[in-house]
Formats: C-alpha cells, structure tokens, sequence
C-alpha cells in the first residue's frame, strides 16, 4: 500500500475538517470560560491575568475564529478542486489571495490586539500570521503565472 497524491489530498481535507471542529470547539471552550463563574478556570484557560477584560478576549477571540474559518473554508475548497484534478485554475488562484488577504487581517487583530493589552505575544503571533500570508502570495503568483501558462498551452495546436 503506497503513499500517493490522491492519499494526501484526502488527509488534508480530513485535516482541514478536523482544524474547523477544534476552531469551534475552541470558541465554544472560550465562551464557557467566559460564563463560568471560577476565576481559576479564567485566569487558567486565558492565561493573562488581569491584563485585559474577558469581554474583550472573547471578541478577539470570535474575530480570529471567524477570519480562521473562513480561510479554511477557501482552503478546503483549494483541496477539492485539486482532488477533481483542478490545479492550475483561476478559482484557485482566487482563493489563494483571499487566503493571504485573511491572513492580513488576523495580523492586523492581533496587532491592535497587542498593542491594546501590551502583549509581546499577540504581536509575534501577528508577524507570523504576516509571515504566512506573504508566503501566500508569492505561492498565489506562481499560481497565477501556472494558469496562464496553462492557457496559452491550452489555445496553442
């Protein structure tokens, strides 16, 4: 039994399945430490002390999960177009550069976010999330030169 392809695309759909239960799941756990009366159980999920406001963490919280889901939602749709053979395409290339422009967008929460509580952590998380999203755009020009590429092939007899 070989590892192929088609193996792969069908883990990372699994996966991408996967990561959007744990993002809910995730919110839900933060809504239920915010309700809970235990301060324990908030200062121990949240882990910030009296940095900032619990109402605050969940929106920050809702904004991150929401931007998340709706990057993996692209992403699986990247997945099953590949799967059906649909690499080099325009919907791909699409996706893709909505996906880096996501990315922007949880840099730019965590940014404000960090500089909101002063947290160190929230900015390094936002450069990292800069990082991906740059990283996306050079992967969504290549993208975007394969299609055309894949065009010219397709016009020329």
């Amino acid at each position: 039994m070989m590892w192929n392809s088609d193996k792969s695309i069908t883990l990372s759909l699994v996966c991408t399945k996967i990561v959007i239960v744990l993002v809910i799941l995730f919110a839900g756990l933060m809504t239920f430490v915010h309700f809970s009366e235990d301060n324990r159980l908030k200062s121990l999920i949240i882990g910030m002390g009296n940095r900032f406001d619990t109402v605050f963490f969940l929106v920050f919280i809702y904004v991150c999960c929401a931007i998340a889901l709706v990057a993996l939602f692209f992403l699986h749709k990247i997945l099953s177009r590949i799967r059906v053979g649909n690499v080099f395409v325009e919907e791909n290339v699409q996706a893709l550069r909505k996906i880096s422009w996501l990315c922007f967008a949880v840099t730019s929460v965590l940014v404000t976010g960090g500089l909101y509580v002063g947290g160190y952590d929230f900015l390094l998380v936002g450069l990292m999330a800069a990082f991906v999203g740059l990283i996306l755009r050079v992967v969504k020009n290549v993208f975007a030169a394969a299609v055309e590429i894949k065009m010219e092939n397709d016009y020329t007899v």
